[in-house]
């Protein structure tokens, strides 16, 4: 019997073992975890462009502030579809090429190559934005030079063999979970009695512009907000495309995953676009939205006769700010994934899919590093505009993703009793 001993835990491990796996794997929390940066750090820049596009008909964001949620659950209910028909992973590239063909497939892979790109150039945008709002405006104006800062520093980390380790990754992400819970809920609670104010605002409000613009007006605005606010929904592929690196069984962590997934950024998406509207929040110079809205939140909060609302502010801005950096960093290192399955299909050069060459490796490293650094001085850093790029590939994916499973459901309906339910998802 082989033993290998591993001196900081003090304990042998059996390399025989058949569970070895099992016990090293990911659970759902930890995948939840490591795999859900991405998506909940989206929350800093998808609700704030929602809300900024219904700039005159605010009262419009309670309709959003529903429907968010509920496409959030209809998307991760897709991709649940896709963990149990692909447990080995693939995600969106892989369901597009198999349900669909080839060419839907290099579609779906090159627009999940660009929304990596745009992955690290918006969430080092908006997390850079995110810290500067704990600074002096006059900071702002520097955005540019400390986003090509950040984004040159993942490019060496990455270089030089750091990954993103659980170790690092999570106090951060349960950092902003914990501190967006408590003044989310803190800020709904407050308010709760505005709600039927709130209730009455919109129904008078829906009423004035249907008469003077017309429904086609306000439901072309709605969907034009909702469309800004794609990237709210970036990320809950990764569920999809991580599920071979999970704990067995897999399609059950991996769907527990994704109801973890699903809930916790439906929860925070949902209750910033409403929070917006209650506390009456705009935009300041060199503040984000979600920094003017916390500052509201915790206005006046003491302990003992000590002010700590700007304290409780502050740490829910460097959380996010933080996160949002680990999902840029999450984007570096999983395009060349995506970019390795289009090697092998050989819609990209053979060498890029031998992801075990460091050579390799790297130049996909400096590919998506610098692009995005590239796309960051080509926008001017400013966020409203990469939202509008990022929004684009999101539901590219996102729509070939679906079209593939409703074709496979179709196709399978002599076969299937509930494929009908499973259809109407897709």
């Amino acid at each position: 019997m082989a033993w290998i001993r591993l001196p900081r835990f003090r304990r042998a491990v059996n390399v025989f073992n058949p569970k070895l796996f099992e016990n090293l794997s990911l659970a759902a929390f930890l995948a939840w975890v490591g795999l859900g940066s991405d998506a909940l750090s989206s929350s800093a820049y998808g609700p704030p462009e929602i809300y900024d596009a219904l700039q005159g008909h605010e009262y419009l964001a309670v309709f959003l502030a529903i429907g968010i949620p509920l496409s959030v659950f209809v998307i991760s209910a897709g991709y649940k579809q896709v963990i149990a028909l692909f447990p080995d992973g693939g995600g969106g590239y892989h369901t597009a090429s198999t349900l669909l063909g080839p060419i839907a497939g290099l579609v779906s892979g090159a627009a999940l190559v660009v929304d990596y790109i745009l992955t690290a150039a918006i969430s080092v945008a908006s997390g850079t934005e995110a810290l500067l709002s704990t600074m002096p405006s006059s900071w702002y104006s520097e955005r540019i030079p400390l986003d090509a800062a950040v984004l040159l520093f993942l490019i060496f980390i990455n270089l030089r063999g750091m990954k993103e380790s659980i170790k690092i990754l999570l106090p951060i992400f349960m950092a902003f979970v914990f501190t967006h819970v408590i003044l989310l809920g803190w800020g709904l609670l407050a308010h709760m009695g505005d709600v039927p104010a709130i209730a009455r605002n919109t129904v008078v409000g829906v009423q004035h512009d249907s008469m003077r613009y017309g429904w086609i007006f306000i439901v072309a605005l709605i969907l034009r907000a909702f469309s800004l606010g794609g990237g709210t929904y970036t990320g809950l592929e990764a569920v999809a495309n991580g599920v071979h690196i999970m704990r067995e069984p897999r399609v059950q962590t991996g769907q527990r995953t994704m109801t973890l997934l699903a809930t916790s950024l439906s929860l925070i998406a949902g209750s910033l676009i409403f929070l917006y509207l209650m506390y009456h929040v705009h935009g300041q110079q060199g503040q984000t939205l979600n920094a003017v809205l916390y500052g509201a939140i915790t206005q006046g909060w003491t302990v003992d006769g000590v002010y700590f609302g700007p304290a409780a502010a502050l740490l829910t801005l460097i959380s996010e700010g933080l996160l949002l950096f680990i999902a840029a960093n999450t984007g570096i290192i999983t395009a060349p994934i995506v970019m390795a399955n289009m090697a092998v299909d050989r819609w990209l050069p053979e060498r890029f899919s031998y992801l075990s060459d460091r050579f390799v490796s790297r130049n996909g490293v400096l590919l998506i590093g610098f692009s995005a650094i590239a796309i960051l001085l080509a926008t001017g850093g400013h966020v409203s505009i990469l939202v509008v790029l990022y929004s684009i590939n999101v539901f590219i994916t996102f729509t070939l993703t679906m079209a593939g499973l409703s074709r496979h459901w179709f196709g399978q309906r002599h076969q299937e009793s509930n494929w009908r339910g499973r259809f109407a998802v897709s």
